[in-house]
């Protein structure tokens, strides 16, 4: 079953057809997505490095509960910090993370609204 569609280099994102890969199969259904990013790291306005990774991207739907892991190069020397479309810098109160190394996991404490983002 194909469920990734190349999309014109133009296009800065993979589309993910998950009606192929759901097959008129219906109710509570999980999906894993992994991916790799790169060029992701640039300069703050302060000029420090900085790194800005799309956890979420405007789903049509609710999440009901989104997990992340994210690996960092090297050592993680500051706390992250979290955006959301509706939430702006609140969502870190609907989110819980830990650092182990140059590991970042988390997961959302609560259901995440339709088009949501996250960053």
């Amino acid at each position: 079953m194909q469920v990734l569609r190349s999309l014109p280099s133009e296009v800065k994102f993979t589309h993910i057809d998950l009606a192929g890969a759901l097959g008129g199969m219906a109710g509570e259904i999980n999906f894993t997505v992994s991916y790799e990013l790169s060029n992701v790291v640039s300069k703050s306005e302060a000029g420090t490095p900085q790194v800005e990774i799309p956890l979420l991207s405007g789903f049509a739907y609710p999440i009901e509960m989104m997990e992340f892991s994210v690996t960092i190069p090297g050592q993680i020397t500051a706390k992250p910090a979290f955006t959301s479309g509706y939430h702006q810098a609140n969502i870190e109160k609907d989110l819980t993370y830990k650092i182990d190394g140059t590991v970042i996991t988390g997961y959302s404490l609560t259901t995440l609204k339709d088009r949501e983002t996250l960053v």
